[in-house]
């Protein structure tokens, strides 16, 4: 068994969770479910698992809620998993084979994730490898952002072969739901930084990251779902620009 703390943090999870953690329980020493207060049966999958530690937190931010469930763990090494996630086979023996490698100056080692969409994985087009910082010392904490928060380690990194595989693209309906909550959490980010609206922000970066994955990681040979993943970032990035050309129009019209 792994001297690794699994992290799963949830919220209205029962649709993937019971899955998540018959594959996990019995691989590494300690399982913690954080839940952000969900109003489906998710407190209820979790507590089938005798094993499994469950605590709920009011959710403020992902790194925080992170940051938090950290500091329950008892392990050397703590690894998230987000619960739309599943460990690709053959992760488990990969990486017990290079945690009997890593030297002590380790302190992050990335996992490549491979992102469904519409249940298939496109590969490069859909990002792959898409390396993640879920897997690093437990000492370590989350950087302080409201989005896409990544570890803070002042120390070296490794990369392993074997990952992640992410299932959370079912429906578009989902999509957009879930994308009008990260719009603002990109908006407080900008906001903090103090970032100006720009042309490059509104059009040069959403017609880059359409074009990179289009066409730079061929996308165009995966067929509709391989135009709609490019085009759905497109969309995202610009809607992110055009809500801060709003909110500094907002405060201009505030003045006056």
């Amino acid at each position: 068994m792994l001297n690794i703390t699994v992290i799963i943090p949830v919220f209205n999870s029962e649709y993937y969770l019971n899955n998540l953690l018959l594959s996990v329980v019995n691989q590494f020493k300690e399982v913690i479910v954080i839940d952000s207060y969900s109003d489906d049966t998710t407190p209820q999958i979790v507590k089938k698992f005798e094993k499994v530690r469950f605590f709920q937190r009011a959710y403020d931010t992902s790194a925080k809620q992170k940051n938090w469930a950290i500091e329950k763990a008892t392990s050397d090494w703590v690894l998230i998993i987000d619960s739309d996630e599943v460990l690709e086979d053959g992760f488990i023996t990969h990486l017990n084979d290079e945690l009997r490698l890593v030297s002590n100056d380790v302190g992050v080692i990335f996992l490549p994730r491979r992102n469904l969409f519409w249940g298939k994985d496109l590969g490069k087009a859909s990002g792959y490898p898409d390396y993640q910082s879920r897997l690093f010392r437990s000492h370590l904490r989350y950087e302080d952002k409201e989005v896409h928060a990544q570890i803070v380690n002042p120390n070296n990194s490794i990369y392993l072969k074997k990952g992640l595989i992410h299932d959370d693209f079912k429906k578009i309906d989902t999509l957009l739901l879930r994308n009008i909550r990260y719009y603002n959490y990109e908006l407080s980010e900008h906001l903090k930084k103090e970032t100006k609206w720009s042309f490059t922000l509104q059009y040069v970066k959403p017609t880059y990251v359409f074009v990179k994955f289009y066409f730079l990681k061929g996308g165009f040979r995966k067929g509709f779902r391989g135009f709609f993943f490019a085009f759905q970032w497109l969309v995202y990035f610009f809607i992110v620009a055009a809500k801060l050309y709003e909110n500094e129009r907002i405060k201009i019209n505030e003045k006056h």
